[in-house]
C-alpha cells in the first residue's frame, strides 16, 4: 500500500502558503508554486510532478 501523507514541511516558507505547489515526485523539492493551479500545471505539462496546495498552518481547516 502506498503512503499518501508525505511530509516535506521542511521545504515549505512563508511565500508558499495559499499556494500551488509542484513538488518532485520524491517530495524531496518544491519545483515551483503559483496562485493558479492552471498557470502552474501549464508550465510543468511534460515533468511527472505532484501538485498540493500549501495550507497556511497557523490557521485552522475544517474538511
Amino acid at each position: 500500500m502506498r503512503d499518501k501523507n508525505k511530509d516535506f514541511t521542511d521545504l515549505l516558507k512563508d511565500e508558499h502558503y495559499g499556494k500551488w505547489l509542484a513538488v518532485s515526485k520524491d517530495y524531496s523539492k518544491i519545483l515551483g508554486f503559483s496562485e493558479d493551479l492552471k498557470q502552474l500545471t501549464h508550465k510543468f505539462k511534460q515533468e511527472k510532478v505532484v501538485y498540493t496546495r500549501a495550507q497556511n498552518p497557523k490557521e485552522n481547516y475544517a474538511f
